[in-house]
């Protein structure tokens, strides 16, 4: 069902588990006779969760050597870009590494100090918040997620601030297939991440039984700076494709 997912590109659970029970074809792809139902998309949740990355990997590999033996593969350019992926988690959840306190216990520290009142209702609270927006940071060494640890504050594309994750994907540019899909905290610069990307794109190539090795990288200007250029060209061995931010 998950590969269904993949292929069909069905980015929802919810999705892939209603075209599954929907296609007669699918379901019997998936090994379900005309009387059977097809798993819900709690089953599909849960039995993703416990996937071992081993297998995950494993998936990934059978995919490549495939593309590879279609001729399919080149893996000599791959362009490198990275999105911001929302954490499943609210800001409200954030509490202070040094005392715990939450968001809200924090704002109400802040109101008393500037007001003098103590007890703010809710209404006053985000009044207060949005009044404050010239003070209102956060930084990652001091909040994190009760929810969610891993995942970091950081601007979403839109300008919110969100709770966060990173994923950068490399893609071989003459075929289009994705040989590398990492993914790393939210708050981690672009240039600190394209070589980690590049040298698992050559290992999942190298690991999937092709001979191609990455000549060449392609990269928006958010990639540029003179380390990050002079660890791909000579630590990596590759030629870049990067414009200059100006």
């Amino acid at each position: 069902m998950i590969f269904i997912g993949y292929f069909e590109d069905i980015a929802s659970q919810r999705g892939i588990a209603w075209r599954c029970e929907d296609s007669r074809s699918l379901a019997r792809f998936l090994g379900y006779g005309p009387g059977e139902s097809t798993p819900d998309h709690s089953t599909l949740s849960i039995t993703r969760q416990r996937l071992p990355m081993e297998l995950r990997s494993l998936a990934f590999e059978l995919i490549l050597a495939a593309a590879k033996d279609n001729g399919l593969l080149n893996g000599k350019t791959i362009g490198v870009d990275a999105t911001d992926l929302e954490a499943n988690a609210s800001m409200k959840s954030i509490a202070s590494k040094d005392n715990c306190d939450n968001w809200r216990k924090y704002l109400r520290k802040l109101y008393e100090e500037e007001t003098g009142v103590s007890d703010p209702d809710d209404e006053e609270l985000r009044r207060f918040d949005k009044r404050r927006k010239p003070k209102k940071k956060v930084s990652n060494e001091d909040w994190v997620s009760k929810s969610d640890p891993d995942s970091r504050i950081g601007k979403m594309k839109d300008g919110r601030f969100h709770l966060k994750y990173k994923a950068e994907n490399a893609v071989d540019l003459e075929s289009e297939v994705i040989v590398a899909a990492e993914f790393y905290d939210g708050d981690v610069g672009d240039t600190s991440t394209i070589e980690d990307t590049v040298n698992a794109a050559q290992t999942h190539l190298r690991e999937a039984g092709t001979e191609c090795k990455v000549r060449e990288v392609v990269a928006d200007k958010g990639y540029h700076s003179e380390e990050a250029l002079d660890r791909l060209q000579n630590e990596t061995d590759v030629r870049t494709y990067i414009p200059e931010p100006q």
